[in-house]
Formats: structure tokens, sequence, C-alpha cells
């Protein structure tokens, strides 16, 4: 009888201790392909004059990287190419960028921004003869309004889009 208070009691500090243990390093959930397909923008759930840094991910397994469209003066608009999920690890191969050719540099003539703009420049697809392999961190949240986002390397982005060819 003695055994079974003491097993009882063993049993409830196991429970106890595997609780507190989930709870202080944290449960993260598993990620697969199908939880991340859309458009995830980069700190912000809002859509104003343009798409800050956001990601696409696509059924097929192919992503699209998209910088900052209210940055002018940027020459890289995006990079590409094949992404696969692995014990919440989201792994970009990038096989090709776009980016802005020549060009010249101007006083922006809308207001915001840096105050300068990139005109005249050609967008051309640069595709890379070895793929680049980026190994990144990803875990699933909820924000206080209860939008979905994950974080991608310690960054929060937010999903905007279930379609990513909603992307203008």
């Amino acid at each position: 009888m003695y055994h079974q208070v003491i097993n009882k009691k063993m049993k409830k500090y196991i429970i106890l201790t595997v609780l507190l243990i989930s709870v202080f390093f944290g449960y993260s959930q598993e990620i697969t392909k199908n939880d991340i397909i859309g458009i995830w923008q980069m700190r912000s759930t809002e859509l104003n004059s343009g798409w800050f840094d956001n990601y696409q991910f696509f059924q097929d397994g192919k992503f699209k990287f998209n910088t900052n469209q209210n940055d002018a003066t940027k020459r890289i608009v995006s990079i590409g190419g094949e992404y696969s999920i692995k014990n919440n690890t989201l792994i970009l191969e990038v096989s090709y960028s776009k980016e802005i050719i020549g060009g010249y540099l101007v006083r922006s003539e809308t207001s915001g921004g840096s105050g300068w703009e990139l005109k005249a420049g050609k967008v051309k697809t640069i595709f890379y003869k070895s793929k680049m392999k980026s190994y990144l961190t990803i875990e699933k949240c909820t924000d206080t309004e209860g939008i979905e986002c994950s974080y991608i390397d310690k960054v929060v982005y937010y999903k905007l889009e279930n379609d990513p060819n909603n992307y203008d």
C-alpha cells in the first residue's frame, strides 16, 4: 500500500514536470508545407501603398521573396526557387533573382521613402549556376488580434493572402 501511494505521487510529479517543461521551453507545433502556402508579409498586418518584404509560398514547392515595394532605390526586386520544410526548418534553394540593371538615381517626385528613386532601369532575371541553400527556423504564432503569423528566422511575418498568386 505504501508503494501504491508513492507510485501515485510519482505519476503526478512526472505529469507536472512534463507540463512545466513544455510550458517553459515552448511547445512548437510541427509545420507542414500546407501551413505556409500563401503570402506572408514582414512585420505588418496591413497592405498600404505597397507590399513590405514578403514571401510567396506555392503549392508546387516554389517560393518567391519580394523586397519592399516602398524602397525606390533597391536593385534586387525578388529572389526565388524551391522550398521544403523539415523539423520546423524552412529550407530555401535560391535559383534566381530579379534585379534592376542600369538606370540612374534621381530625387523622388513623390513624398515619403528616402527621397530618392531609381529611374529607367530594366528588370532582368538572373539564373544562378548553382543553387544557394539556406536554412531558416520557422514557427507558428498568432498575434493579439488572432491574425495568423509565423516567425521566419525569428522575424514575424503575417499571412495576408491564402493564394500566393494574389501578389501585385
